[in-house]
């Protein structure tokens, strides 16, 4: 696992993640002149693939069939081939193609397009910083992002997950109404009873307020699955319906880890939090949004 280099903070029950951001990377502007160039590689545009043909024992692949937008078809052989399409289209690809083996290729024990996962994206709390050489070591907030250890998960009986805290200094407001949106924040900010109530109107931060949110890892579920549906594309594949759930156990994590890293916060004087009101309230639905990370649906197998 990565550690961060000389960490300014160190918990009993959490450890920091390295933090590190980079620009995106347009494959295109950066690989362009490599793939025209490179007389190894080819690299077909708008090929879409049909279908994947399976050697006679069916314990091996031997050709795809692509098809353009165009409805042109060609054959393609390799000796080796690997399916990258991502968790949804991989499972549809070898749900789809059926008409050598009936349940699908690879689908003999029925596990494909089962165990969907997403990173469940949660506001956990917002906080107020009291240790300033960890937030801000450099006069400007910075972001730090800790993870539970292994013993805790054990103890807590939860999955996995990441607690991201971003410090703000000063909340900014936008607009040519700005002056008047900091009147009003500057004077719901100033007792505890106003800034609850108007949190019950709109979400803001008031000045000096981080907001602490998360990114959990689901456990493996069956029931969470991509199936295919009658509806077809205009290649006459049979589109996806996902079935995506949320488990008690997805929501005991979230809750959990958000209580145990507010308690390590309080016990290393480094921030104290204020919980939502759905981490503390069991009866109280978790808002949980996805993150882009779509996991799950096809397991590696030496065959």
């Amino acid at each position: 696992l990565l550690q961060v280099e000389n960490p300014v903070w160190s918990g009993k029950h959490w450890r920091q993640r390295p933090v590190a951001y980079s620009p995106p990377t347009r494959f295109g502007e950066k690989y362009r002149a490599e793939a025209v160039q490179n007389p190894l590689l080819n690299v077909l545009l708008n090929a879409n693939l049909t279908n994947i043909e399976l050697e006679r024992g069916l314990d091996g692949v031997s050709s795809l069939t692509i098809t353009n937008y165009g409805g042109t078809t060609a054959r393609l052989t390799a000796n080796k081939y690997v399916l990258a399409m991502g968790a949804p289209e991989n499972a549809r690809m070898l749900l789809n193609c059926n008409n050598q083996v009936k349940e699908g290729i690879g689908n003999g024990a029925g596990l494909v397009g089962r165990c969907f996962m997403e990173h469940l994206n949660v506001q956990e709390a917002r906080f107020i910083s009291t240790k300033d050489d960890f937030w801000f070591p450099d006069g400007k907030p910075r972001d730090q992002q800790l993870v539970p250890t292994e013993n805790l998960i054990k103890a807590e009986k939860t999955g996995n997950g990441v607690i991201a805290f971003a410090p703000s200094a000063k909340p900014v407001t936008y607009g040519r109404t700005r002056f008047l949106k900091q009147i009003i924040q500057s004077l719901a900010c100033s007792t505890d009873w106003s800034r609850d109530y108007g949190r019950y109107l709109v979400d803001f931060n008031c000045a000096g307020e981080g907001v602490v949110t998360s990114l959990i890892e689901q456990l493996p579920n069956p029931d969470s699955r991509i199936e295919l549906l009658e509806d077809r594309d205009q290649f006459g594949l049979k589109r996806i319906g996902l079935n995506w759930t949320i488990t008690d156990t997805d929501r005991r994590t979230i809750r959990r880890l958000a209580i145990n890293v507010a308690k390590e916060m309080a016990e290393t004087d480094t921030a104290r939090l204020q919980l939502m009101p759905y981490i503390a309230d069991e009866n109280v639905e978790i808002p949980i949004h996805g993150h882009a990370h779509q996991m799950g649906t096809t397991r590696m197998s030496l065959s």
